[in-house]
């Protein structure tokens, strides 16, 4: 009975040796790669060889991402921010266009059977459509005089497009999405 042996009521004990060379047979199951090899796997993880059709891939990514950030220093000027939030705030005209148009080229669809019917709806179309412009152009005198308070020597370069294309789309779909309620006063 040893000391440090578990306890064997039959005494018969037997003592287990670890064989070294079976502890080193396991191994790491390759050989270690020589020097050449090693900078060679660096170098690829650092700088993989891609593909033409992967490197296209890539390199499409990494333009849109550059474009991403570009597109949102840009949007996030003061002048912009601005001019969405003073579209967003007021009811424009120019919502009503699009699903107007739609609904004109639905009745154009039945101008067979009812032709009064297609000509009134063109007419109205026609007369949204001024009614558009000339909001449009009271947006514009509004906004400019908003932005001559709020920043004074504010540029207004790109700033029209910009808020004819927002009045445009319908509110829901616009993005940025809007950050202020209509009818907030800015």
């Amino acid at each position: 009975m040893g000391v440090f042996r578990p306890y064997d009521p039959q005494g018969k004990s037997t003592p287990e040796v670890s064989d070294p060379a079976s502890d080193h047979s396991k191994g790491k199951g390759a050989p270690t790669p020589t020097r050449r090899q090693a900078e060679l796997a660096r170098r690829q993880r650092v700088n993989p060889v891609l593909t033409k059709k992967e490197e296209k891939v890539h390199e499409r990514e990494v333009r849109r991402a550059n474009q991403a950030k570009a597109m949102a220093a840009q949007d996030n000027q003061p002048e912009r921010v601005l001019m969405r939030d003073y579209i967003d705030a007021r009811f424009n005209v120019t919502e009503i266009l699009l699903p107007a148009w739609i609904l004109v080229l639905a009745v154009s669809l039945l101008g067979t059977k009812w032709p009064l019917l297609v000509e009134i709806s063109v007419f109205v179309v026609w007369g949204l459509l001024i009614l558009a412009v000339a909001d449009l152009y009271l947006m514009w005198r509004g906004y400019k005089k908003l932005l001559a308070v709020r920043h004074p020597g504010g540029s207004t370069r790109g700033l029209l497009m910009l808020a004819v294309n927002r009045a445009l789309s319908i509110r829901p779909w616009r993005a940025p999405a809007p950050r202020v309620k209509r009818g907030t006063k800015l």
